[in-house]
């Protein structure tokens, strides 16, 4: 869809062209601003596609295993790993035929969007659904922990974080990773390139060096439950949480999201928890992570000047929104006497076809830099310049 068609979907005004930032005879400087030295900035947007092709030695075509990330059309697949979570959340079953039976003109997101719109008079989908949120918590956390064990943790996060990382000492930017994916492979490789492990909720966006965005929610992240919902306190995890999926539309979330570093419990400082995940549906209209975690974006979008895409469609419209209303970087009466506002950005994408990558940059409004690669092999070539 192009650019202004969706702008005008998505109710979002054409953003005024950017004020004059300095003489025509001077280049852009950084500028300081809180929290972020420097106004240049790296964006890298990872989608399941990046997860997918994770593993250094998986190329195109390889035969998918019991532990690879799944795409979302895969997400409920006969494995034999997704059929223990079948099991063990039966309450979703009577729905799991039309997840898997999907057909040419459908997809996972559109079957799940028109099970929820039932929820409007179906109270069973709202029980359904739950159950589906842990199910989707389960799987995922056992291919994010086992996948990467087939090459001993090396992956190709770790490879182009580092990258990016020598990057930035020359270049003196910062860098912010946004990934709708639910699995922690992200972080796994944040640990070994800049020894973080976050340690609350907030960590994630704490430093100034990089900061890490979850917009959909993470797989060790969850709710606070309001009330007891009549448990005893004897409850197991799995009492707990089936005891909550019984719920259905009654269940009563408290605002904002916690990191459980060790697995859920079940119960986190007095209250019972649930998986902080946004349902995989078409028209997302929510975010699942905190609100200091939305202004923090927000107040980076406009200074993102390089965007790297891997393995992700554009479609969640909230992001799409946020990201056409927050405006374009700062530039000066040079480079505006050359093009228009959006040219001051550059996108790279790593996509499974021209078609694909053309339509997410059409979706950002920003312009595509040569072509489209399909793998992640297109890291030996990388070439990060520093800016002058």
């Amino acid at each position: 869809m192009p650019y202004q068609r969706l702008a005008a979907r998505l109710g979002v005004a054409h953003p005024a062209k950017p004020t004059i930032a300095c003489d025509a005879t001077q280049p852009t400087e950084r500028r300081p601003r809180p929290g972020i030295p420097y106004c240049s900035m790296l964006m890298v947007i990872f989608g399941a596609g990046a997860s997918y092709d994770s593993l250094v030695d998986i190329s195109v075509g390889y035969p998918d295993k019991d532990l690879r990330p799944p795409l979302a059309n895969q997400l409920f697949g006969r494995r034999g790993v997704f059929e223990a979570a079948v099991q063990e959340y039966g309450e979703c079953r009577p729905i799991i035929p039309q997840l898997r039976q999907l057909t040419q003109d459908t997809n996972l997101e559109k079957v799940l969007e028109a099970l929820r719109a039932e929820g409007e008079y179906d109270d069973q989908r709202h029980v359904q659904l739950h159950a589906v949120r842990y199910y989707l918590r389960n799987v995922i956390e056992v291919c994010s922990n086992l996948w990467p064990a087939e090459t001993r943790g090396v992956t190709n996060y770790s490879n182009l974080l580092d990258r990016i990382r020598n990057w930035c000492v020359r270049s003196r930017e910062p860098v912010a990773f946004v990934t709708f994916n639910y699995d922690t492979m992200l972080e796994a490789a944040c640990s070994d390139v800049y020894g973080f492990v976050p340690t609350n909720i907030h960590s994630y966006i704490s430093r100034d060096d990089f900061q890490v965005f979850k917009p959909h929610g993470s797989i060790n992240w969850v709710r606070a439950v309001a009330g007891n919902v009549g448990m005893l306190e004897t409850a197991n995890q799995s009492q707990i949480a089936h005891a909550l999926i019984r719920q259905g539309k009654k269940l009563d979330l408290l605002p904002g999201q916690h990191l459980v570093s060790s697995g859920d419990p079940g119960i986190l400082e007095g209250h019972y928890t649930y998986p902080a995940i946004a349902l995989p549906v078409e028209t997302k209209n929510e975010f699942e992570f905190p609100d200091a975690h939305l202004k923090k974006l927000r107040d980076v979008i406009p200074e993102v000047t390089r965007v790297l895409i891997i393995g992700w469609r554009g479609t969640e419209e909230h992001f799409l929104k946020l990201w056409l209303e927050s405006g374009p970087p700062p530039v000066n009466r040079m480079w505006l006497e050359s093009g228009g506002w959006r040219g001051n950005r550059k996108v790279l994408v790593v996509s499974g076809s021209p078609t694909e990558a053309q339509q997410v940059t059409a979706r950002l409004g920003v312009p595509l830099q040569g072509l489209p690669i399909q793998t992640w092999h297109w890291l030996r070539k990388l070439r990060l310049h520093a800016p002058a």
